[in-house]
């Protein structure tokens, strides 16, 4: 038998054929696993719910911090303003005692003088008393200056309070201001006439002036508005002493 000659054409065929199936098969797209896109959406929002945890618990930690500060803060600045309340309380109530002493003094003489009765040397005794004026230090402010531009009590109307206490401080000094420069007239006035170490008048003509009993007069008028600063001082820093105490409570 004659063998077959082979045909190229043919094996061409068949090569070619063999190459397109080959690439059909390596282009092929696959279908996605059963479920696919249900597990990316759980895994993504899983992923999603990690993050939005994280960063809520990073804004609790940073409020709760702030919080113990601004609670911190508070008490620091309570505790302060409670010390140096009762400084001032220790301060207005002996400055008060001893200018009404002195008013009294006053008061005593004149009406002593009024009515005619001696008085002789007892002007001497009331002048070396008045003459010793017992200031108001206005020093023990330093915790409200130091925490003045700072919001630190959440209580908006005790805060408003506080303010308004050291504001009255102005109340207080310009008594002590004009009382001050009164003082020196008083004293520019009787000095010629008055041994204030021997509490003993030098020239009894004095007493008979009107303007010895003015200058007294004048005295008393003044330290009865003084007075009346000093008691509305006292009765403000005790009750925003007490406030401040409950409110830490």
């Amino acid at each position: 038998m004659k063998d077959q000659p082979n045909n190229p054409n043919q094996d061409n065929r068949g090569q070619g054929q063999g190459h397109r199936g080959n690439h059909k098969r390596r282009f092929h797209k696959q279908k996605p696993p059963r479920n696919f896109w249900k597990s990316l959406m759980i895994n993504k929002g899983l992923d999603l719910l990690v993050i939005i945890v994280g960063v809520s618990l990073v804004l609790f930690v940073n409020n709760l911090l702030e919080s113990s500060h601004q609670k911190s803060t508070e008490k620091l600045y309570v505790d302060g303003l409670v010390v140096d309340l009762s400084k001032d309380i220790d301060e207005l109530k002996r400055n008060l005692t001893s200018h009404k002493e002195d008013y009294e003094s006053i008061v005593v003489y004149v009406e002593k003088y009024s009515k005619g009765q001696s008085v002789d040397d007892s002007l001497a005794s009331v002048l070396s008393s008045i003459l010793t004026l017992n200031t108001f230090s206005k020093g023990n402010h330093s915790t409200y200056t130091s925490f003045h531009d700072q919001k630190v009590l959440s209580d908006v109307t005790l805060q408003g309070r506080i303010a308004e206490y050291y504001n009255q401080y102005h109340a207080i000094e310009r008594f002590e201001q004009g009382y001050t420069e009164l003082l020196f007239d008083i004293n520019e006035y009787f000095s010629p006439y008055c041994d204030y170490t021997l509490r003993k008048l030098t020239d009894k003509s004095i007493l008979g002036r009107v303007q010895t009993k003015n200058m007294l007069l004048l005295a008393a008028a003044q330290l009865e508005d003084g007075i009346e600063n000093y008691e509305n001082s006292i009765v403000k820093a005790e009750a925003l002493r007490k406030d401040l105490q409950d409110s830490q409570q």
